[in-house]
C-alpha cells in the first residue's frame, strides 16, 4: 500500500487540521481500494452498529463534520493505519 507523502512534485501543504484529516482518510480508503459504500459496510462490521451513510464518510473526508475520538479509532481499525498517522500535525498531500 503507497499512501501520500507531505513531499514530492505535486504536493502541498494543507493548514487546517480538520481538512488534513480528511485527505488522510479519502488516501487512506483509496489506498484500500474501497469505495465509500464499502467503508460504511466495513464500519459496521467493525463497530456491530448499524452502517452510517455513504454521506457520512463523504463528510467526514470533507471536514463538513467534525469526527470524534472514538470514530478516528473505528476509521484506523477499518483503514489499518495508526490513530497517529491519521491525526498527525502535518498534512499530507499529494494529489488524488
Amino acid at each position: 500500500m503507497s499512501l501520500p507523502t507531505a513531499s514530492g512534485e505535486g504536493a502541498r501543504l494543507i493548514r487546517t487540521t480538520p481538512y488534513a484529516v480528511g485527505l488522510r482518510l479519502r488516501a487512506a480508503r483509496r489506498a484500500r481500494g474501497m469505495t465509500q459504500v464499502q467503508a460504511t459496510r466495513a464500519w459496521a462490521a467493525v463497530t456491530g452498529d448499524a452502517a452510517p451513510t455513504q454521506a457520512f464518510i463523504a463528510k467526514c473526508e470533507t471536514a463538513r463534520r467534525r469526527i470524534t475520538s472514538a470514530e478516528i479509532a473505528v476509521f484506523s481499525t477499518i483503514y489499518r493505519l495508526p490513530k497517529d498517522w491519521i491525526m498527525a500535525p502535518r498534512p499530507l498531500v499529494g494529489r488524488s
